[in-house]
Order: structure tokens, then C-alpha cells, then sequence
């Protein structure tokens, strides 16, 4: 089985930002996700937003403020690199090698990488499971 399910999560089709007539509701929703669960581990980073897909300004603010605490300028605009830093636990957690010596210590490993990304899972809309992570 090859684990790349995972890669649409981390994926966007293009730069998002307020008011932008491009931005892609999807996109955003994916946006918003990964700013929730940045805030579930840094409570304090002012990065928790509404998940409705329209990157308005709690969400400029949002991504301004995750900006801030990765120490890069505060733009407000979400492109394909700054997006890739948002789902950085996700590409850590499936991306890396796994080891072991049989089936059980591979899963094991990986699970346990997993769960060093301090994985949450997001109700968006009533919907348990519904966010990355």
C-alpha cells in the first residue's frame, strides 16, 4: 500500500489572501484547518480562526500571526511555501523513513512518529475527523 492519501491534505491549488478573487474555498478551509491545529499546540500563537472557507480578516490575522511565531514577515498571504510550513507535522509524521526489523516494529514506528506530531482531529461543520491532521 502506498501512503500518499495524506498528500491532499498538504497541497493548495495556489497563493490565498484576503479579498483575493482567486482564492479557492477549499483552499482556505485547508488554510484554516492547519491554523487550528497550530494553535491546539501553541495556544498562545493567535492563530485559532472560524473554518468556513472565506479568508477574511480573522484569517489574515491568523496567518499574520503564525508568521510572526515562524519569525517570517508578516505578509497575511498564504503561498505554496508558507503553506507547506502550516502542514509540516503531517509531511514529518508520513514523509519520514520507517524502521524496524519486521511488519509490527515498522507500524509501530510510525505510529509512534505520528504521535509525536501531536495529532488532533478537527469537527468542522458537525463533522468529527473532518480537518488534517
Amino acid at each position: 500500500m502506498i501512503k500518499n492519501q495524506f498528500e491532499k491534505e498538504i497541497t493548495i491549488s495556489g497563493s490565498q489572501s484576503k479579498g483575493a478573487i482567486a482564492n479557492n474555498k477549499k483552499d482556505v478551509v485547508k488554510i484554516q484547518s492547519w491554523l487550528n491545529l497550530y494553535a491546539h499546540s501553541n495556544p498562545d500563537s493567535g492563530t485559532a480562526t472560524a473554518i468556513d472557507g472565506d479568508f477574511g480578516p480573522a484569517t489574515e490575522t491568523a496567518v499574520k500571526n503564525f508568521q510572526k511565531a515562524i519569525k517570517l514577515p508578516q505578509t497575511g498571504k498564504v503561498d505554496n511555501a508558507l503553506f507547506d510550513r502550516l502542514c509540516k507535522p503531517m509531511t514529518t509524521a508520513f514523509e519520514a523513513k520507517a524502521k524496524g526489523k519486521n511488519l509490527r516494529e515498522l507500524i509501530v514506528n510510525v505510529a509512534k512518529n505520528h504521535l509525536n506530531q501531536l495529532p488532533f482531529e478537527l469537527v468542522i461543520k458537525g463533522q468529527s475527523n473532518s480537518g488534517p491532521g
